[in-house]
């Protein structure tokens, strides 16, 4: 840090400072104008938590706009300063002006609340470094990110879209998941690795991480050094001369746009499924002019001028036919395998089965009527894993799954005329009216060969199975 420059930023931007401080703990302590209740204290630190977050976006930027412009350039890097040092002065600065407005109003709303009992001084002292973690990893990151570009609007437009990358990956691979994934029904559990892409999502959550506090802690401390790193390399060898120029560093425009053009192109082969090809693709060619559209105005805004070369067209169709045969081999791996990467083992099982009793098994039940349904619901504790007739039944609902998965990467739509739905949940504790399921273990299957009456009678040894027809509820013997 040198002392002279951050002189200079505190008495230039004193304005900026006094009002950011003003108005951080003012809104801090807002939930005591009607109350002084010393509860309101952890109102009072999200409010200023929320504000502090805020500044890590526009203060990094607006203190380090010089780099972008060609006269403060010229000014900026001709002080008898280091450029290091010059960068480290403007963070400390940033850091400072985030950061000791949230303090100030912490500490006041933290003695309120332990004078009333409501806290302990270790939950002060948590907030106030989960608060000085943000500010420092957001300040870092997003100057990283601002410094990629040449002008201040490319830099604005590069913090925004690399904020906003982890949540565009969660989205597609979600995508992904519901249409490639058999069984998948709950997948935001296999996605949450995608959150720790996020440090913005990371920073907002520390407060309240619960066991994933420490991991929280770690992996925003790695994203502080290799931001710290990266962004020094940026401004230090930086050449005067790209202010005010075409935003064309590697990660700025070309990445950026071909990330989210590819993805958005995935999202949208994702829905093809197993459908026809044709149709498939003529419903989609909307969607593929759309973006084209959106993606020529993205080239227009990264280069200042319409240009219809021929290369952004070649690189549209390649990505196209990229898109497609991801597509193609999530099909026919079965999303890449991970319709099969269930518990083959599980300690206890429950089965849910809801589907259609078959006109031959209606005639030798007697059963004349035009709506017949079958319910089972089986539950199989740990303690009866191994029992004879548990496991036949366990076997012929494993057996209906693993046909529903072969299925669902054969059958189309108009094949679900007359479809049942198996619900699998693996690993749960207690019996009856007390299991408790988790959640990481749901699975649900549209079964396209309903169960047999024999199967049905299998499993009516150990569970009640239900036929419901239009009028009545049969148990089957």
């Amino acid at each position: 840090m040198n002392k002279n420059v951050f002189t200079y930023l505190l008495k230039s931007k004193k304005i900026l400072v006094v009002f950011l401080f003003i108005m951080n703990l003012a809104l801090m302590l807002t939930p005591y104008i009607s109350s002084m209740r010393t509860g309101n204290y952890y109102v009072s630190w999200i409010i200023g938590y929320v504000f502090m977050f805020g500044t890590c976006y526009i203060l990094p930027p607006y203190l380090l706009r010089f780099i972008q412009s060609k006269n403060a350039t010229d000014s900026y890097f001709s002080l008898p300063v280091s450029r290091r040092e010059l960068l480290n002065t403007n963070l400390l600065f940033s850091a400072l002006v985030s950061y000791c407005p949230f303090l100030v109003g912490a500490v006041i709303s933290g003695i309120i609340g332990l004078a009333g009992g409501h806290i302990e001084i270790t939950e002060l002292f948590r907030i106030l470094f989960c608060g000085l973690l943000t500010v420092a990893v957001l300040t870092l990151v997003n100057s990283l990110f601002f410094s990629f570009a040449n002008t201040l609007f490319d830099g604005m437009v590069m913090i925004a879209a690399y904020t906003a990358m982890p949540l565009m990956i969660y989205i597609v691979l979600g995508v992904f998941f519901e249409t490639h994934v058999a069984g998948m029904s709950y997948w935001s559990s296999l996605l949450d690795g995608v959150r720790y892409l996020s440090p913005a999502f990371l920073c907002g959550n520390i407060v309240g991480g619960g066991s994933k506090r420490i991991v929280y802690y770690i992996v925003l401390a790695v994203y502080a050094v290799i931001a710290y790193v990266l962004l020094s390399r940026e401004v230090v060898d930086r050449k005067a001369e790209r202010a005010e120029q075409i935003s064309d560093h590697f990660f700025a425009y070309p990445f950026v746009i071909y990330f989210y053009a590819f993805a958005i192109l995935c999202m949208i082969t994702f829905f093809w499924g197993n459908r026809n090809f044709i149709s498939f693709f003529k419903d989609s060619i909307i969607y593929y002019i759309l973006l084209l559209f959106i993606f020529t105005v993205a080239n227009f805004v990264y280069r200042r001028k319409i240009r219809f070369e021929p290369k952004t067209f070649v690189f549209f169709a390649i990505s196209i036919i990229l898109s497609l045969l991801v597509g193609l081999a999530a099909n026919k791996t079965q999303g890449f395998g991970l319709s099969r990467m269930y518990d083959h083992n599980p300690k206890s099982v429950s089965y849910v089965y809801n589907g259609p009793l078959s006109k031959e098994d209606c005639e030798e039940l007697e059963i004349k009527s035009e709506y017949v349904s079958v319910f089972v619901e089986l539950q199989i504790p740990e303690r009866l894993m191994n029992e004879p007739q548990y496991s036949e039944a366990m076997k012929i609902m494993e057996n209906s799954r693993e046909k529903a998965i072969e299925d669902y990467y054969t059958k189309s739509d108009q094949d679900r005329t007359n479809t049942g739905y198996l619900s699998i949940r693996d690993n749960f504790t207690g019996e009856g009216n007390y299991v408790h399921y988790d959640d990481s273990g749901q699975y649900g299957y549209t079964v396209y060969e309903p169960l047999s009456i024999d199967q049905l009678r299998v499993l009516s040894k150990i569970t009640q199975v239900s036929i419901y027809t239009d009028d009545k509820e049969l148990i089957l013997p």
